[in-house]
């Protein structure tokens, strides 16, 4: 049987219960990016589920948010760097991370829309990381506007 059945199944034993199912959206999210990074497969079978489940699509695309982008106030711990990086380790730490989520490597067909979506958030919560300690460490002069 499909996870969608069973999702439905969850629905009929729970139907006053939308905590405990937003709890299980939440694991299920977790499970399904903790032994490989997520895929487009994996997000339309998620959205498949949560959909099921009678959540919408902006819950979904809310919880996904939350599961995969990783933001951080601090650029330096984003980037898992010194404060007294180079410009050359700088440099290969920002292209280690966004080299899963640039955005042309989500431009494809087959890609799901919440994930290219989230891709481009997550390229450029990367991307304005690597500015900023690109100033912060005079590598480059901060532009007047």
């Amino acid at each position: 049987m499909h996870a969608t059945h069973y999702a439905k199944q969850l629905v009929n034993l729970f139907p006053n219960n939308r905590l405990l199912l937003e709890e299980l959206v939440d694991d299920l999210l977790v499970f399904a990016d903790a032994d490989s990074s997520m895929t487009s497969g994996k997000v339309k079978f998620m959205k498949e589920v949560v959909l099921a489940l009678n959540f919408n699509e902006r819950f979904f695309g809310r919880v996904l948010r939350k599961h995969i982008i990783v933001s951080n106030p601090n650029p330096f711990i984003l980037l898992d760097i010194s404060k007294d990086v180079s410009y050359v380790d700088l440099k290969k730490r920002y292209r280690h991370h966004v080299k899963d989520w640039h955005p042309d490597k989500f431009s494809g067909a087959g890609v799901a829309p919440e994930l290219a979506e989230i891709a481009r958030e997550q390229f450029d919560i990367y991307s304005k990381a690597y500015e900023a300690v690109k100033i912060e460490r005079g590598f480059i002069r901060e532009v007047k506007k």
